[in-house]
């Protein structure tokens, strides 16, 4: 089997082609963004998520970013959704 070389052909801007999920690359100190949890999903589950999350941002973004996760409800008057917040304060 032989294989054709090509030139410039540019490279993916992520080796899997995917958009990051969550906006941690965007985010300015204080900054924050809510994420509803699933009805039947338990709220531990969500936060463990989410932790995870900030921990790969944090190490694969630049080391200094530090984000702080809270479970509460989002919205006074509509659905109240339950969830976590994510914070960025460094």
């Amino acid at each position: 089997m032989t294989y054709k070389i090509e030139s410039n052909v540019p490279v993916p801007a992520t080796s899997r082609g995917r958009t990051p999920k969550y906006p941690f690359a965007d985010m300015q100190i204080g900054d924050s963004f809510f994420v509803a949890k699933n009805i039947d999903e338990p709220m531990d589950r969500v936060r463990n998520r989410m932790l995870g999350a900030c921990m790969w941002a944090k190490r694969k973004l630049d080391g200094d970013r530090r984000f702080i996760v809270r479970a509460g409800t989002q919205g006074e008057y509509d659905n109240h959704a339950e969830g976590v917040r994510i914070w960025r304060v460094e």
